[in-house]
């Protein structure tokens, strides 16, 4: 037995699996993960608001901002991407 989880005849995971698979689950799961996107989108456009970056005695425009933050989630994203897949 690899998992605690794990009955003897394995039985309890493909109980697991099968209910994972399920079409209710399914949408559960696409409904948290648009529900996640919108969050993280909003987050992201309030950041420039919330904090003002001065560069030289000059502000830094929001775009920019916004497009510093954008990097930041793509390059963990891309990073939990390669850590999972590889």
């Amino acid at each position: 037995m690899d998992s605690p989880f794990a009955s003897e005849n394995g039985l309890h995971h493909l109980s697991t699996e099968a209910w994972l698979r399920s079409p209710v689950v399914a949408g559960l799961h696409g409904a948290l993960l648009l529900a996640l996107l919108f969050h993280t989108l909003t987050w992201l456009h309030l950041a420039p608001r919330a904090m003002v970056v001065r560069l030289g005695g000059r502000r830094v425009p929001d775009t920019v901002v916004l497009a510093g933050h954008y990097a930041a989630w793509l390059g963990a994203s891309a990073f939990v991407a390669w850590a999972l897949l590889a």
